[in-house]
């Protein structure tokens, strides 16, 4: 979805939300679909946390505090984790490595038995069965950074349960809760089954309806080497609801509608004060393109001009691919959702093909007069097919002319879709859009 700062907010949908399986046929892709979203959940629950700090309700809880003041249980416990800061668990500045990168670990046991819920404490044995974490090859050769801290970050899904762990101790609310209570409510998103942070021990099934993710070309030997038997275009739904394991390290869900608006909001900033957004937007290198600051990360400039200026984050979890971004400067937003894995860099491409788009505009455009969509797309843009309203929103979604019953297709289409305001001569004008889109992908998206 894109929210733009002349046309306001678009969708599109293409491809399929399930595949046809000699029972039961497919359906298409649509606004209403339930993704995973990933590791976006991270930003989701950095917010958190940060609310609960601004708000003064929790004497000691700042970003300077240590899991040593704050949970001394916990530090007792794991000693590796004492003398780090929130600071530091949150954008990633500690050399615990991520549960899921364990060998013979997590994944493998996810891949034994997905029904299999573990406790935080469980999952952070996990991790340390493992070596502690080094700084990357960039770091280490572009910075000369021998170890991770203020100058390099190291990704780590386990830090953000440990704070998941501080929060709910210190408050006595589950991370769901305090999800609601401080985000869901105040942006006007708590519809429920639209949006949520599930509980860790609950059983992973998403609200209808309910995209089923499918094992890609890209990704399904990641299964393969720790344990499964995936072939391309197999549905991995059992492994994809494990990830309520994550927490809010991973495991929330929601429509694209959901994704573009949290996007739009900048992943929570708008919900902090100013002093609190510029700490969080203290980013430290993590790789050659991007650096991380308190649950999102910004794109390197000059890496590629249409990652100028963005930030927010991306997730790809067990079977779901989704992206979140938002560009101060251009005052756009972008959310991408595909039920398929591995999908970082179709989902970027998606956006490469917005940004030029957006920079190709006079600096003064506006909206051109246009007519309502409502009635139908003009002749000008006929490879959209005809514009239906979305119910409930002033949007409208065009169904893509891709199909799952294509039998070109060597695996089953996933869900996406686009975000876009423009009303009946503005299609004409994105008709390229789309056309690249369903050129580029070979697993439809959402864009």
């Amino acid at each position: 979805g894109v929210n733009d700062p002349v046309y306001g907010e678009m969708y599109w949908t293409f491809g399929n939300a399930t595949h046809d399986d000699g029972n039961t046929p497919g359906t298409l892709a649509s606004l209403q679909d339930h993704f995973e979203i990933g590791s976006i959940s991270k930003s989701f629950g950095a917010t958190v946390n940060l609310l609960l700090m601004e708000s003064g309700e929790y004497p000691g809880f700042t970003l300077d505090a240590t899991v040593q003041d704050l949970v001394p249980d916990f530090a007792s416990a794991y000693p590796e984790y004492a003398g780090y800061t929130t600071r530091q668990l949150m954008a990633m500045q500690t050399e615990v490595p991520d549960f899921l990168n364990s060998e013979d670990g997590l994944v493998s046991e996810i891949i034994r038995d997905p029904t299999q819920r573990w406790t935080i404490s469980e999952i952070v044995d996990f991790a340390l069965e493992g070596d502690l974490a080094q700084p990357g090859d960039y770091c280490v050769d572009t910075l000369n950074v021998a170890e991770i801290g203020p100058q390099c970050a190291a990704y780590s899904t386990t830090n953000i349960l440990v704070m998941e762990y501080i929060a709910e101790s210190l408050t006595g609310q589950t991370m769901q809760e305090l999800v609601r209570e401080w985000i869901l409510e105040p942006l006007d998103m708590i519809t429920p089954g639209d949006v949520d942070l599930p509980l860790r021990n609950s059983s992973g099934v998403r609200p209808a309806p309910e995209p089923i993710p499918y094992a890609s070309p890209s990704c399904f030997q990641e299964y393969n080497s720790s344990g499964g038997n995936i072939d391309i275009g197999d549905s991995v739904l059992d492994y994809a609801r494990s990830v309520v394991n994550f927490g809010s390290g991973g495991s929330m869900y929601g429509t694209i509608v959901d994704l573009l608006k949290w996007a739009s909001t900048g992943l929570g900033d708008d919900l902090l004060s100013t002093e609190t957004t510029s700490a969080r937007h203290l980013y430290v290198p993590m790789d050659a393109f991007r650096s991380y600051g308190i649950g999102q990360y910004k794109f390197v400039d000059g890496v590629a001009s249409f990652l100028d200026g963005w930030y927010g984050h991306d997730g790809d979890s067990l079977g779901f691919g989704s992206l979140a971004l938002r560009n101060d400067e251009r005052n756009a937003s972008f959310a991408a959702a595909a039920s398929s894995c591995a999908t970082f860099t179709d989902n970027l491409q998606g956006l490469d093909v917005y940004v030029t788009q957006l920079l190709a505009r006079p600096a003064n455009a506006v909206l051109p007069p246009t007519e309502s969509c409502a009635a139908g797309v003009p002749s000008a843009a006929p490879v959209m097919g005809p514009a239906t309203p979305v119910p409930s929103s002033p949007t409208t979604e065009a169904p893509s002319t891709l199909s799952t019953q294509n039998p070109s297709m060597t695996e089953p289409p996933s869900s996406a879709t686009v975000s876009h305001s423009y009303d009946g001569a503005t299609f004409a004008a994105l008709s390229s859009f789309v056309l690249v889109v369903l050129a580029e992908f070979s697993v439809a998206i959402m864009s």
